[in-house]
């Protein structure tokens, strides 16, 4: 009998022991606690994502959209100081075809440049000259072109859907 009541108490105490809660209520609140944690984990990145990370992105394409910009407009400068260059006198204006096939060269030689146009004065107002777009030939120039001429200040600025200089 007494090895018997050995054997009840043991079990007793090791029932006892058992990490098993008696009504189950503590076991579920364990299992919450770490899903709480994991909860606070994710949240904390996902705010850190939220907060920290789109002024950043930010920063980063507006620098990128100026240096970008810069880079168009500097390379349309240089297009314009060639095409002035290269007309020297009267003679090589009224060559349209030599003017054509220069513009033509230039938009080759630089991919990203969609269209050039020559203006020039003609009978008091300002008409595209020579272009590489034929719907502009020989029509008024825009209200830009003409303030870029009567100034001589360059057009900075991006136009169209294409975001195309002008």
């Amino acid at each position: 009998m007494v090895a018997s009541r050995a054997g009840d108490f043991s079990r007793r105490s090791v029932a006892k022991h058992k990490a098993e809660p008696k009504n189950g209520r503590e076991n579920t609140m364990r299992v919450l606690a770490q899903g709480n944690l994991w909860i606070k984990i994710v949240g904390a990145a996902a705010l850190v994502c939220v907060v920290v990370l789109p002024p950043f992105a930010y920063f980063n394409i507006e620098t990128s959209r100026e240096t970008l910009t810069n880079s168009f407009l500097e390379r349309a400068k240089s297009i314009a100081h060639v095409l002035d260059a290269s007309i020297t006198d009267d003679v090589v204006l009224k060559d349209r075809d030599h003017m054509f096939e220069g513009l033509m060269k230039y938009l080759w030689a630089e991919p990203d440049v969609l269209a050039i146009d020559a203006n020039v004065p003609k009978d008091g107002r300002l008409v595209t000259y020579v272009t590489t777009r034929a719907y502009n030939l020989n029509r008024p120039a825009d209200a830009d072109n003409r303030r870029s001429f009567e100034t001589g200040d360059y057009i900075e600025k991006f136009g169209g859907k294409t975001g195309a200089a002008c």
